[in-house]
């Protein structure tokens, strides 16, 4: 869930709303191509088309960007959730189990390089990615 308020304390409005959304596609695109320690908030404000002081608005660090895109890829892998309830039993297990397979495999074609990272920062203890 997006916040409701930019790191100034003001309420985020539909423009700020579009900025902070520029900016979060531009380090998802960003991760596609550069590994995390190469990525500067500088980078990511210059692929949204911002200013870097603009960047700072929203996010304080560029780990706390990627937080968000990882709470956005964990709100989207909970569709998985009808997969594993589904009647999985006689002839349809094998249908439940491809469907399955394929929307995990959609999901990480959407957020591979995310995923990346935050096991990346989990595996070396980051807070709020352990």
């Amino acid at each position: 869930m997006p916040d409701n308020k930019n790191k100034l304390g003001h309420k985020i409005g539909n423009r700020g709303a579009r900025t902070r959304r520029a900016i979060l596609d531009a380090l998802r695109k960003l991760l596609n191509s550069h590994h995390l320690g190469e990525i500067r908030p500088a980078d990511i404000a210059a692929a949204a088309e911002v200013s870097a002081p603009t960047y700072y608005t929203y996010f304080k660090t560029v780990e706390e960007a990627v937080l968000v895109l990882c709470e956005e890829a964990a709100e989207d892998f909970q569709g998985l959730a009808k997969h594993i309830h589904a009647d999985w039993s006689g002839d349809r297990a094998f249908e439940c189990g491809r469907a399955y397979v394929r929307e995990v495999l959609a999901l990480w074609a959407d957020h591979g390089p995310v995923l990346r990272v935050e096991h990346m920062l989990a595996d070396k203890g980051e807070t709020g990615f352990a």
